[in-house]
């Protein structure tokens, strides 16, 4: 399943490149819509993440989008899933995602909450000041206005 992604991250994150990372000063990370039109709003609100791990997730939104798309395309001409998807990461002493779960779900779409997972188990964050460490990130999923 992994490979069938790779060309859709890909993309998505080539877009996200050429509009340009949020500003740091921005507390809201909204990120720029792809072609289909749609956001991912990467705002920590809700998340006990450290400013290092936004910014890293941050980093990621251009493979967060292509999960989206991949989704809105897998189902053509259905209404565009929105929601939040809650992820709890679980790292390692080396900043290694061991574990990445998803403790709330209200996209309901299972083939985006999957591709957000595999996503989110290849970030490699900075090494935590103490050892291992868990945090939680909201990811909200939405069409554009």
């Amino acid at each position: 399943m992994r490979a069938s992604i790779v060309p859709w991250v890909l993309l998505g994150a080539l877009a996200g490149c050429a509009r340009g990372a949020a500003r740091k000063t921005d507390p809201v990370a909204s990120i720029t819509p792809g072609a289909s039109g749609v956001e991912v709003d990467l705002s920590p609100i809700g998340s006990n993440a450290n400013e290092s791990q936004i910014e890293v997730l941050r980093k990621k939104k251009g493979e967060f989008i292509a999960c989206y798309e991949q989704a809105l395309a897998a189902h053509p001409g259905a209404p565009f899933p929105a929601g939040k998807l809650l992820v709890r990461f679980y790292l390692d002493e080396g900043g290694r995602v061991t574990e990445a779960v998803y403790e709330e779900d209200a996209v309901g779409d299972p083939l985006l909450a999957q591709c957000v997972l595999d996503v989110s188990k290849h970030i490699l964050f900075p090494p935590p000041r103490v050892g291992v460490t868990q945090f939680n990130f909201p990811i909200v999923f939405k069409p554009r206005r």
